[in-house]
């Protein structure tokens, strides 16, 4: 009986075969690890050549060579697509991160946005060691120790960046729903507090990884435990998987989609008084960061979602017998309906991981502030000169305009003062015609 499993991260089934001696791979190969749509081996194979004979004398191929014969568009999205995604990944991530830890940035939603920053920019290094060691063969980890610690931080990574995105949208609730509780909520401070919360939570869940995961000397890979396997769909690491995974990839963005209904609901129902208000400064500054964030948050939701629930329909596309011959598969209903949910679930999966690499450019389109620091920063490694009137950003912009009108009103009153002391003086003579010049 084949079992569908959901693994943690990116919502992966791991097709394996339920024996009464327990959980034993279909093909050598399971589908997924830690999270992630890449085919790796338990038996050391990376070449994807790997065929294994069938009890009943017929040869059961691998499903990576299945793939490579009848979906190359799979092996070739796996390959090349991941680094795209770390080119802009990781150069985007960077920039965010340095942008929102300055101090002019450093407000409550700043705060999240640089956590934010800094775990997708951890998830995309980490997705990379993932990529060299199991999609282009050059073991990383295969070492008692350095396995456990990378399923850990690998799957810490990934869940920390939904709840990032639920604590800001939370905060951003609260701040146009409640605003007269926005200055005890919106601080910095308490922002630090959530941000701290939420780390040491993602780690103390993903710590079973370490226990889930070990490195198995004579296939030289890092495997799941089998003792944990045990029992199939009632087994202690398909539960755990289960568990996480809709708590996570399906709880969380739904409540971050009911979360911003209402505050869309809610800024659609401002009084007349209300918008007035709004055209102040800080109000123009709070309805940005609203759009920015929510444009944020929709992103998560738009790349999360549609993964789970392609990822949860693994059991009514499996795949068929691997020991049909590839005329036979071409023919097979079953194998063909589970190549085309195959096909599918690769663009979607990919689709998704853009979450992890594409924050900066939402930044750059909807925050203007966003922007000007960006720009800022730029000037200042590049030694380019910043114009005084432009140093500033939020109040501080207003504080140059208002220190400017001052000095020029009190330059004004000087020279006013100096004329009068010197007519009383003498020093200046009425005008005639022998004090006028000729322009």
């Amino acid at each position: 009986m084949d079992v569908a499993y959901n693994f943690t991260g990116w919502n992966m089934s791991l097709p394996v075969n339920v024996s009464e001696a327990g959980m034993v791979p279909i093909d050598n190969r399971t589908d997924d690890f830690f999270g992630s749509n890449q085919t790796w081996s338990i038996n050391n194979v990376t070449n994807g050549s790997d065929i294994t004979p069938d009890p009943n004398g017929s040869v059961s191929r691998s499903e990576i060579d299945i793939y490579q014969v009848h979906l190359p568009l799979k092996i070739t999205l796996e390959q090349w697509v991941p680094i795209v995604y770390y080119i802009f990944g990781l150069s985007g991530n960077f920039l965010a991160f340095i942008v929102w830890i300055q101090r002019r940035m450093q407000h409550s939603s700043g705060c999240y946005l640089a956590a934010l920053a800094l775990s997708d920019l951890c998830f995309l290094l980490l997705h990379m060691l993932y990529e060299i060691h199991y999609i282009w063969g050059h073991k990383v980890f295969n070492a008692n120790g350095a396995c456990q610690i990378f399923a850990i931080v690998f799957m810490w990574t990934q869940h920390m960046s939904p709840m990032f995105v639920l604590a800001f949208t939370i905060e951003r609730y609260l701040a146009v729903c409640h605003p007269f509780k926005r200055d005890k909520i919106c601080t910095k401070s308490l922002a630090i507090k959530v941000i701290v919360s939420i780390t040491v939570v993602c780690l103390l869940i993903d710590g079973m990884q370490g226990y889930f995961w070990t490195y198995v000397s004579k296939a030289d890979d890092c495997d799941v435990r089998g003792e944990t396997l045990i029992g199939g769909v009632g087994s202690v690491w398909s539960v755990w998987s289960w568990v996480t995974e809709i708590l996570i990839f399906a709880v969380v963005p739904l409540l971050v989609l009911i979360f911003n209904i209402l505050v869309i609901h809610e800024a659609r129902k401002l009084s007349e008084n209300e918008k007035i208000q709004l055209q102040s400064r800080k109000g123009r500054r709070t309805s940005t960061t609203t759009f920015m964030l929510l444009a944020v948050s929709f992103f998560l939701i738009f790349t999360t979602l549609p993964v789970t629930i392609v990822y949860n329909l693994y059991a009514v596309f499996q795949q068929g017998d691997p020991t049909l011959s590839d005329e036979e598969i071409h023919l097979d209903q079953k194998w063909q309906a589970h190549l085309k949910y195959t096909a599918i679930k690769t663009l979607v999966q990919y689709f998704g991981m853009a979450h992890y690499a594409c924050n900066f450019y939402i930044y750059c389109i909807t925050g203007k502030m966003f922007r000007k620091e960006l720009v800022l920063i730029f000037k200042r490694v590049f030694r380019i000169q910043i114009p005084v009137s432009r140093r500033g950003t939020f109040n501080s912009s207003l504080r140059t305009h208002s220190t400017g009108f001052s000095l020029r009103s009190g330059a004004l009153r000087a020279s006013e003062r100096s004329i009068r002391s010197n007519k009383s003086n003498g020093s200046i003579k009425p005008n005639g015609p022998e004090n006028t010049t000729l322009l």
